[in-house]
């Protein structure tokens, strides 16, 4: 495999996990910043982060059954890789949003672990190799062919 195009794949992720964990940064460099008084975000933020949670690790499964054609394996697991960061970044960055809106510690802890959960998820060749096997290459002997 090409450790290239691979490294491509982990460089997509980790943006992933730099936008939220930059977002976080900020958002503790100016906690004494409270906007809003309704706690809505918070509550919509909670509610959000453990379905998708759920769904962003168990998307990768679901997306490793459906097969197109001639579809190259490092291109499916990037595919997959970025569905699955997308997913979970996204709920970070609500919780996120709603520390920097209602200066909520909740949403802080929350946001917190979902970025160490999306690093948990860190895109590795053995987690590829298992969703997706490598196409079997047939050996074929000369002498089969008479």
């Amino acid at each position: 495999m090409n450790n290239l195009n691979f490294n491509s794949i982990r460089l997509l992720y980790f943006a992933h996990v730099g936008n939220s964990s930059f977002f976080l940064a900020v958002c503790l460099f100016l906690k004494e910043r409270r906007i809003e008084e309704n706690d809505i975000l918070v509550y919509i933020g909670m509610i959000i982060a453990i379905p998708s949670i759920l769904l962003g690790l168990n998307i990768t499964k679901y997306f490793a059954k459906t097969k197109k054609e001639n579809q190259n394996q490092l291109l499916r697991y990037r595919m997959i890789k970025m569905i699955q960061a997308g997913v979970i970044n996204g709920s970070a960055v609500i919780n996120l949003a709603a520390l920097f809106y209602t200066g909520n510690q909740y949403s802080m802890y929350t946001g917190i672990v979902i970025i160490i959960v999306l690093i948990s998820r860190f895109p590795t060749e053995k987690e590829m190799n298992e969703l997706l096997p490598p196409p079997k290459v047939e050996n074929k002997n000369m002498d089969d062919r008479f």
